[in-house]
């Protein structure tokens, strides 16, 4: 079984890039993570509009928005 989650990207100079994502069930924002490869370390990520630790398991049709800290990214909670 498999989830597919959104992703929504915005890269250092504020461009905004879209796509879906699929995973094995039970997966993890930081399984997200490793797959999507290098991210710049200081990028924030939200899960459904929520700051999200990498240990936050993910769902079919979650939304994920990753956002570097240049942009207002805050540290997750």
């Amino acid at each position: 079984m498999h989830v597919q989650v959104e992703i929504l990207f915005f890269d250092a100079a504020g461009s905004r890039h879209t796509g879906t994502h699929e995973l094995a069930a039970g997966a993890k924002l930081e399984d997200l993570l490793a797959e999507l490869g290098s991210l710049p370390p200081e990028a924030v990520c939200l899960v459904n509009g929520r700051a999200a630790g990498p240990e936050v398991s993910l769902k079919d049709g979650d939304r994920i928005t990753i956002l570097p800290r240049a942009l207002g990214g805050r540290t997750a909670i």
